[in-house]
């Protein structure tokens, strides 16, 4: 039983998390963002092991090889926590042995992982949307704000349909498709954060975001998709009218516009 290595894993996620600060921001991924694949069914313990080491999603050795993918020459594995039980003879209310016996924990063991980018090999289909994604991230317009507002924008898989998302505590914008109108409706929502707009209502913050995205999308001479917008607006008017609702979003997307136009004519100084 290797508990020493267990212990030392310990350690460093608590030197990690702790003592560098970085608890909020990783269990807000941790809980938003939950993997793919086999660690799915991992404890949340284990998955917050694997992402503070950056990766959003491991397996084992031999697991990899299932799949038709290997570990590349070099690569250190990375460590997750296995319980260790042995079996205990179970006592009666008298305290005599039933003959029977139930596992208890005693300890843990260090198991050790690869995460996906350690590997090469076969493609899987899950991650083949993921790496084309990330291929987009170099062009994506606006690209430059979201680096002054210290934003990670990393390509992610959609768990629940949606598009994106914005991760103001772990300081991410997490993209589930190459569409640059989402991406620019996330980054609508970063800078609408940046601005001190947090405080409204999740319904307002969505349609700011969406027609910002799409006001960008056109200043850009990008090619927005307005039925999508439309149908979006409409579905977080609420109760109101969703003209209404854009009449109260206008002065926000302007004050997003205009930091950006700021940010941008600053660089290009």
């Amino acid at each position: 039983m290797n508990s020493e290595k267990a212990k030392e894993t310990l350690d460093w996620l608590i030197d990690k998390l702790i003592y560098q600060e970085e608890l909020p921001g990783t269990l807000t991924k941790l809980i938003l963002t939950p993997p793919a694949g086999p660690m799915q069914k991992w404890s949340l313990m284990n998955q917050l092991m694997v992402l503070v080491h950056g990766y959003s999603c491991a397996r084992g050795f031999r697991q990899w090889q299932q799949v038709k993918r290997c570990v590349k020459k070099g690569m250190k594995a990375i460590y997750i926590l296995g319980p260790v039980m042995i079996p205990v003879p179970v006592k009666d209310k008298e305290g005599k042995e039933t003959g029977e016996k139930q596992p208890k924990l005693v300890g843990f063991k260090a198991i050790p992982v690869f995460g996906y980018e350690q590997t090469e090999g076969e493609e899987l289909p899950e991650y083949m949307t993921k790496d084309a994604i990330s291929r987009s991230l170099p062009h994506l317009p606006l690209s430059n704000i979201a680096s002054d507002l210290d934003l990670e924008v990393k390509a992610e898989f959609t768990k629940n349909g949606e598009a994106g998302y914005f991760q103001p505590e772990a300081k991410i914008i997490g993209i589930c498709t190459d569409s640059q109108q989402t991406f620019l409706h996330e980054l609508s929502h970063a800078v609408d954060y940046k601005l001190n707009n947090n405080s409204s209502s999740r319904e307002e913050g969505e349609v700011v975001a969406e027609l910002s995205a799409c006001f960008l999308s056109y200043t850009l001479g990008l090619s927005a998709n307005m039925k999508y917008t439309q149908n979006y607006i409409r579905s977080w008017s609420g109760q109101q009218h969703p003209g209404i609702a854009i009449a109260r979003a206008i002065d926000r997307v302007k004050a997003i516009y205009d930091f950006c136009s700021l940010q941008t004519n600053e660089q290009a100084a």
